[in-house]
């Protein structure tokens, strides 16, 4: 993908590609996260923190196209997403919240 101002609303092709059913989303600050059916969040952007939510340590990631970690083990299952500036909250199936990001 190249780094170009989006004008017109246009598919996802890595979310479709993968079949991947989301549920939830939320954006801030240039970058976007992703919850799909199955508790996989998926993160994109130009300034997108993520990491697995419980590791001691968040990754700059510059992404134009969505990765995924949160809940792709299996372990966790994310139902919803919120996103700040800096940071980014998990709330998973059991009712438990997850926060990273930076400062």
């Amino acid at each position: 993908q190249d780094a170009a101002n989006v004008t017109q609303p246009r598919l996802v092709e890595r979310l479709a590609s993968a079949g991947a059913r989301v549920v939830n989303s939320a954006a801030a600050q240039g970058r976007t996260l992703f919850v799909t059916a199955s508790g996989t969040v998926f993160t994109c952007g130009t300034w997108s923190f993520f990491a697995h939510a419980d590791a001691p340590h968040a990754r700059f990631l510059p992404e134009l196209e969505p990765g995924g970690a949160f809940g792709r083990d299996g372990d966790k299952r994310a139902v919803q997403v919120s996103v700040g500036a800096l940071h980014t909250l998990v709330v998973t199936a059991d009712g438990l919240v997850y926060s990273y990001g930076s400062g």
